[in-house]
């Protein structure tokens, strides 16, 4: 509701809760999703090179134990065979023998360029580039001396694929579970929608007449103030309603206020607003192009809704309202300074014999003033007794005698003298 507001009035609806809420849901959904699978993928990754680590550390045991007899009996051709028998391993692609003295021995290679790097054989395991070097020393049982060492190299690329189709598969799941977490954001944003514009309803919207209510109209005038661009207010309030509200119950007033409510929006142009400002008082928005058309005929119109008899139930009621007419910026410059005016200007309407309306004039905003200044200081001087009663005698003209007494209140005022009723 209070979007239809602002573009009503040239700004820009605002964005609603369940949207924002809902880029939050995924942005968060998202973010966690992302933290998530980075650490399982690097959790993985360690897991898979630390388990490869220790399968290569067995196979340079166990290839350790098996070359010793070659070894110490310099057999090259059986210490090559063992070594070939890696080939099993897939992730093995070369191996290497060394004697007491570091010097190579024997060697297996599974394709040209794969080949041991005698760095590894002083530290038991070296991560090299995209290899892994794993060295194992060749004990003699008798003694336990060593005779030489196996040099054992892995490739990671295995574990290089794995850690990417693990990757890829989180990055799947990851999308997969924010799609849903999406779909559900939905679901939840509609519900979301339906409340706040139950709650916009009811912060912007009266209840009885179902028009927009005072706080809708103070922000639709101050967003119309904000706009610089002429236009209209008028305010209307219904004559002697209370009268209604005490014979008839208050439902066929809010009855009749329902039917008024409807009158003018059948009368007035779809581009005015109107508000209902509580009680009995409304007011209508329009355009600088209405004011065009002339400010009386934008009274008329409001009075004329009021002409023809409004019918509750078996009654009909012939309802009379007195109206006011400010323009912006010609009688105000702000929104609350325009209400004035206008509310000034349907009082001076009520003043002038009510059901008609009053379009404002600076002298009207001086009349206002006065009576306000007038009721202050009326309530201070029953307090300071400056009201006194002079008696005037009723005198029958055929016998001459005196046969009654008016008693009339006058104000002795202390700066302007002795006031009569009509001043007060």
């Amino acid at each position: 509701m209070s979007e239809l507001l602002l573009s009503s009035s040239g700004g820009q609806p605002r964005q609603s809760l369940g949207a924002r809420l809902t880029r939050a849901a995924v942005a968060a959904a998202g973010v966690a999703l992302l933290v998530a699978g980075l650490i399982l993928n690097v959790f993985m990754y360690f897991w898979l090179r630390n388990a490869l680590e220790a399968d290569v550390k067995v196979q340079s045991l166990v290839t350790a134990d098996n070359v010793l007899a070659p070894l110490l009996f310099g057999d090259l051709r059986a210490a090559r065979e063992t070594l070939a028998s890696l080939r099993a391993a897939p992730a093995i692609v070369s191996a290497c023998l060394y004697d007491d003295k570091g010097r190579p021995f024997a060697s297996y290679e599974r394709s040209s360029g794969d080949v041991c790097d005698s760095l590894a054989v002083r530290q038991e395991v070296v991560l090299h580039g995209k290899h892994l070097h794993v060295a194992s020393p060749v004990h003699q049982k008798e003694g336990g001396r060593t005779i030489g060492r196996v040099e054992l190299v892995a490739t990671l690329q295995p574990l290089m694929q794995r850690s990417l189709l693990f990757a890829g598969l989180t990055a799947i799941a990851g999308v997969a579970a924010l799609g849903i977490a999406y779909l559900l954001a939905v679901g939840i944003r509609r519900d979301i929608d339906k409340t706040e514009a139950r709650l916009d309803e009811l912060a912007f919207v009266d209840p009885v007449t179902g028009l927009f209510n005072r706080r809708a109209a103070h922000e639709h005038l101050q967003s119309m103030v904000a706009r610089g661009k002429p236009f209209g207010l008028m305010v209307l309030d219904l004559d002697d309603f209370k009268l209604v509200n005490d014979t008839l119950g208050h439902e066929a007033g809010d009855e009749v206020l329902r039917l008024l409510a409807k009158r003018l929006r059948e009368g007035l142009r779809s581009t005015d607003l109107i508000f209902r400002l509580g009680g009995d008082e409304f007011i209508v928005v329009c355009d600088g192009h209405a004011l065009e058309e002339g400010a009386e005929r934008f009274g008329s119109v409001a009075i004329g809704a009021l002409h023809k008899p409004l019918r509750i139930g078996i009654n009909e009621i012939y309802a009379r309202g007195s109206v006011g007419i400010a323009k912006f910026p010609d009688d105000a410059q702000d929104a609350q300074s325009l209400l004035r005016a206008a509310d000034a200007a349907m009082y001076s309407a009520k003043a002038a014999g009510k059901n008609t309306f009053v379009v404002y004039r600076p002298e009207i905003g001086h009349e206002t003033s006065s009576r306000l200044r007038i009721d202050t200081e009326l309530r201070r001087a029953i307090g300071r007794g400056e009201l006194v009663l002079y008696y005037q005698p009723i005198v029958d003209l055929r016998s001459g005698r005196a046969v009654g007494v008016e008693a009339l209140v006058r104000w002795r005022h202390p700066e302007r003298g002795l006031l009569p009723p009509s001043e007060f």
